[in-house]
């Protein structure tokens, strides 16, 4: 399940003057979540590979582009 999350988040298109920055927030997170064990890991890595609960549109190009509202 870590791997998939991690092939996950090199699917993200980061965009805007804060791409890069948002992307490094979500790898932060992603590390936090390993000091609360693999439950966590797995389960974060789960609700981001569900569109209907995930949404990443503050740095994925795809997700902000879904949004009723300007990506740029």
């Amino acid at each position: 399940m870590i791997v998939l999350n991690d092939k996950l988040n090199n699917t993200y298109i980061g965009y805007g003057g804060k791409g890069g920055f948002n992307k490094m927030r979500q790898s932060e997170m992603d590390q936090a979540n390993t000091s609360l064990g693999f439950s966590a890991q797995a389960n974060r890595a789960n609700a981001k590979a569900m569109s209907n609960v995930y949404n990443n549109g503050l740095l994925d190009l795809v997700d902000a582009s879904k949004a009723d509202r300007p990506v740029f």
